[in-house]
């Protein structure tokens, strides 16, 4: 069982059968809250940077956790990265790329544009629970305590 204090997920999933399956393996790791969920690589990064419809905060809050899919529309999850990496002054965000591809270029693309963990998505249902339950207990140990973290107080810049 995770911490239930509810943080915030974004799930970052153009494929209609793997949404599902991630949705099924987040309801079964008893989230307090379920994730947010957006569709391609430019709705993504609306969503971090808080434009459009994502401008409310209370509505849309900021992720702690990213699950990040590599291949998706409009710009993908590489694209993702690399304007999160060009934000001057950012939040935390754990960054976990959730993908089909095992390529070793793919891969090393991913950490060197800050993925904090790339992991091969699992195709049954049991398989990809027990990872995520695995991903959301040790994520849930690292996250900031409420009321602890501000926005405005925690920001780094990247060379």
């Amino acid at each position: 069982m995770i911490d239930q204090r509810p943080i915030t997920i974004l799930l970052a999933e153009d494929n209609e059968d793997d949404l599902w399956l991630m949705q099924q393996a987040l309801k079964k790791a008893h989230l307090p809250k379920p994730p947010m969920v957006v569709r391609d690589g430019a709705e993504t990064i609306d969503y971090l940077a808080g434009r459009g419809k994502y401008a409310d905060r209370n509505q849309y809050p900021f992720p702690f956790v990213l699950l990040l899919d590599l291949k998706m529309p409009v710009k993908d999850g590489f694209e993702v990265m690399e304007w999160w990496r060009s934000q001057t002054r950012r939040r935390h965000l754990t960054i976990i790329v959730l993908t089909s591809s095992p390529y070793r270029a793919d891969i090393e693309r991913a950490y060197a544009l800050g993925a904090t963990s790339y992991l091969c998505k699992p195709t049954e249902l049991h398989d990809l629970s027990e990872m995520v339950e695995r991903i959301l207990q040790y994520w849930a140990i690292v996250q900031p305590v409420e009321g602890e973290y501000s926005p405005s107080e925690e920001t780094i810049s990247i060379p």
